[in-house]
């Protein structure tokens, strides 16, 4: 069990709130004066305070509203306190805005904790199962302002097994089967998901699956015919041999052409020297004689010659340089013609194989263009049938993995007919005690089709003789959550403690709200604790009378608009060191 004794700021921060067991009442009341304001009862800080037990028992900061009050209200270095009783264990917990919390255990020196720690230690102390954690149980406990009763346990924002997991840890069910069922399922969702876009991809195709295949099996038999006709290796090889070929003969060409130079640069020289002897130098008769003269003087008659004998001479060198260089001309033309005729036939061949190499080259490239279309799409179908085949047998798999756990399931289902019978019977005696019949109906039952489409395959739910109204389906909860503290089976687990925050007054009739009252009074309140806010235009003096106890003996605190529960003035705040806020 689970009693929460108080809740303070040891900075004056905020109003400190005692509670007892039993009943208990946060009220929102009108101000002094009479002015419109102080009519008012929304506002005063109700649902705030409930915000605060929340707050201390680790509510998530995205989700606490009290990491949204300002800091010149509560600063951010400031703890809220709270003191509560966990099985005979009296725990102090304190945490603020800057997530630090402090514990201390049956009046230990406080600790300084991680909120990991803090909430390991309340759930060890509590006694839950790894199954459930601290915030599951009083998300549930705790029934803030905002939440809506038009669905059955669908009051807070979360997915459906979220809903039902307290339940099921109140009824002892194997949670753990629950979560590896929903885990399934979500799993055969993706998978469906999966196949329906691998479906689609084969309707682009314009096929079904079985044609796909049917059309893979002829692709493959189009491959291995490519692969025989177009015989890549040898083309390859004889376009290689074909380059170098080609290489060899571009070589030859350059050297040719390089001869054929040389020969033109000679013949120039040659028709040059050919042009210059046509402007013969004559040698003139007496200067001829005189170089005779000159040349033989002194000699005597070691040398017997005469002017005609030179004149001879002469005459015949220049007979034979004419005909040296001429013949000379007529070799290198004949070698230039060879040269030209190689230069032509070389060129002849380097085109032919530039043809061979060109045409291999186009004929590899339409080969490969076929074989690559051809590939590509035997690769894509392979892909589609590939993924196709796996999420069929991923499908079937998670069917029956579903269908192992889901006869699991149903065994331990069939095992709670007599916690079902006793829930029904404690509800429907709560029922009578506020309605004074026992029209009502309760249902715990799981799908016997047992189906893994079927998300809502386990059901809880209870239906009043009156239905569809706001105020029915609140009083529908509030049965529930009585029942809950009350049966034999469900109430060591459900802690016999309720928070209920704007739930029992307003949108209830007030028969039904008086009778309900009644009903909790009627308890022993020794056995549970109920912390309850209404405002007290909902309970008029004669709606009181019809009570069969005080209920202001029950208020706890009585807030305004103009005393709410935090202090508006920081000058009311005591013992507080203002250097805490810049630590």
């Amino acid at each position: 069990m689970i009693k929460i004794n108080k809740v303070w700021s040891k900075e004056n921060r905020f109003k400190k709130i005692e509670f007892k067991a039993g009943l208990n009442f946060i009220v929102g009341d009108k101000s002094d004066g009479d002015d419109p304001v102080s009519e008012q009862r929304n506002g005063s800080g109700k649902s705030l305070s409930i915000e605060l037990i929340n707050f201390v028992l680790m509510k998530r900061s995205n989700e606490s509203k009290i990491f949204k009050i300002p800091d010149s209200f509560l600063p951010e270095n400031s703890f809220v306190y709270m003191e509560l009783v966990i099985n005979n264990q009296i725990v102090t917990i304190a945490r603020n805005k800057k997530q630090e919390v402090k514990m201390s255990i049956n009046g230990a020196p406080e600790q300084a904790v991680s909120e990991a720690t803090a909430k390991k230690e309340l759930e060890n102390l509590i006694g839950l199962s790894e199954e459930i954690s601290l915030r599951d149980i009083f998300n549930f406990i705790i029934k803030e302002s905002d939440y809506t009763y038009k669905k059955f346990l669908n009051f807070f924002h979360t997915n459906s097994f979220n809903r039902i997991k307290t339940s099921l840890y109140f009824f002892d069910f194997p949670i753990d089967t629950f979560q590896r069922i929903k885990s399934i399922q979500e799993d055969f969702e993706g998978m469906k998901s999966a196949r329906a876009l691998n479906r689609k991809q084969i309707e682009q195709k314009g096929l079904t699956i079985e044609a796909l295949k049917s059309k893979q099996i002829d692709l493959e038999y189009e491959i291995e015919n490519l692969k025989e006709n177009l015989s890549y290796e040898n083309i390859s090889q004889k376009i290689s041999e074909d380059s170098r070929n080609l290489e060899e003969l571009e070589d030859d060409l350059l050297s040719l052409n390089r001869r054929k130079g040389r020969i033109l640069y000679q013949l120039e020289e040659v028709n040059e020297f050919l042009r210059n002897e046509v402007e013969e130098v004559l040698i003139e008769e007496d200067e001829l004689t005189s170089f005779f003269n000159n040349y033989v003087k002194g000699l005597g008659d070691f040398v017997k010659t005469d002017l005609n004998s030179l004149r001879e001479f002469k005459q015949k060198i220049s007979v034979f340089e004419d005909e040296m260089v001429v013949k000379q001309r007529e070799n290198l033309n004949q070698s230039l013609s060879i040269i030209e005729n190689e230069i032509l036939n070389t060129t002849e061949d380097v085109k032919q194989y530039e043809k061979f190499i060109k045409k291999g080259n186009n004929f590899l490239q339409r080969g490969l263009e076929t074989s690559s279309q051809i590939i590509n799409n035997f690769n894509d179908n392979k892909q589609i049938i590939s993924e196709f085949d796996r999420l069929e047998r991923e499908l079937i798999r998670l069917k029956s993995d579903f269908h192992e756990l889901y006869q699991e399931l149903y065994k331990e289902f069939t095992k709670i007919s007599s916690r079902d019978n006793s829930f029904r019977r404690t509800l429907l005696d709560i029922h009578e005690k506020i309605y004074h019949d026992k029209s009502a109906t309760f249902t715990i039952d799981v799908d016997l089709n047992g189906k893994i489409e079927n998300k809502e395959f386990f059901n809880i739910d209870i239906q009043l003789k009156r239905q569809g109204s706001e105020g029915v389906n609140r009083m529908r909860q509030i049965i529930y959550d009585l029942t809950l503290m009350a049966n034999e089976y469900t109430s060591e687990r459900s802690q016999n403690l309720l928070i209920h925050d704007r739930l029992i007054c307003g949108d209830i009739d007030d028969i039904t709200t008086i009778e309900t009252l009644n009903y909790m009074y009627s308890l022993d309140p020794e056995t549970f604790q109920y912390i309850g806010t209404y405002n007290t235009d909902c309970l008029s003096e004669e709606k009181m009378k019809k009570l069969d106890f005080d209920i202001e003996e029950k208020q706890r605190i009585r807030l305004t608009v103009k005393d709410p529960i935090f202090h508006s003035q920081f000058n009311e705040a005591i013992d507080y060191d203002e250097e805490l806020e810049s630590k």
